[in-house]
């Protein structure tokens, strides 16, 4: 692709990212430094991921899963949230990806959308995981599974979703969903499992990690959910980095980057 159509191609992703970022309540201004106002107190963020390519490969890998390779990949992951938190803004590719959110047993939806393929082969929908990163090399990787029974949280993607795009194609972009809502098990003392809760796995952007630092998204929040749904005594959550349950968030930030199964 010439360097002046890659220019126009990035410049019509940040008009697209503006018009979502503004879409809703026109009592709600985007530019408004109050954005974080009485109505957001408690609220969750949900973020909005853009990645951009000038060429890429999404190649079977005989397993039922999928190669995807993004090349000349931009240096910076583009991220917007939606109300009642707005936020928006691009912060370094290797930080991103080295986040802990892509765990085979949790990982994001993304649309992977082809610019320039034919309607029948210009959108997918996918779960995303394992991503590898070559900044020498301007190369991004990730394992991809195709899903055809998840939707991503923009609806025209889901719309457009096709069964398949090019092994080979151009100029692309991700949209890659927010962190999904973690699933924890909860037991007591002596290591008895009592049941599985969902927890918030909300993205920090101080350290740029999935964690239950913040509020909306606890440790301690989530050991509520658990004393809650089955009993007092049940405020342990296992980990299976640690191989064991623990009790209080530095146990848990220990385990934060595990890529085992859950319990």
């Amino acid at each position: 692709m010439k360097k002046s159509h890659w220019i126009k191609f990035l410049i019509g992703v940040g008009i697209v990212l503006a018009i979502v970022a503004g879409c809703g309540s026109d009592k709600e201004s985007s530019g408004d430094k109050n954005a974080t106002s009485e109505k957001s107190v408690g609220k969750t963020k949900s973020y909005l991921f853009v990645q951009n390519a000038a060429s890429g490969t999404f190649v079977p890998d005989g397993n039922g899963s999928y190669t995807l390779t993004l090349g000349r990949v931009s240096p910076q992951t583009i991220f917007f949230s939606d109300r009642p938190v707005r936020n928006a803004g691009q912060v370094d590719m290797k930080k991103y990806i080295s986040s802990g959110c892509f765990r085979s047993s949790n990982p994001p939806n993304a649309a992977i959308d082809v610019m320039g393929a034919d309607k029948a082969h210009d959108v997918v929908i996918v779960e995303l995981f394992n991503p590898k990163y070559d900044a020498d090399a301007a190369k991004l990787q990730y394992t991809a599974r195709i899903v055809k029974d998840v939707n991503h949280s923009v609806e025209s993607f889901n719309t457009r979703r096709d069964d398949s795009i090019p092994e080979s194609f151009g100029a692309v972009a991700v949209f890659i969903d927010d962190c999904p809502d973690l699933k924890v098990t909860c037991g007591n003392k002596d290591g008895d499992a009592a049941g599985n809760v969902s927890c918030c796995n909300c993205w920090n952007w101080d350290v740029m990690s999935c964690d239950f630092s913040k509020d909306c998204c606890s440790f301690e929040r989530c050991q509520r959910h658990c004393t809650d749904t089955y009993g007092s005594e049940y405020k342990y959550i296992y980990t299976c980095s640690l191989g064991g349950w623990v009790d209080n968030y530095a146990d848990w930030q220990n385990a934060i980057y595990s890529t085992c199964a859950p319990y």
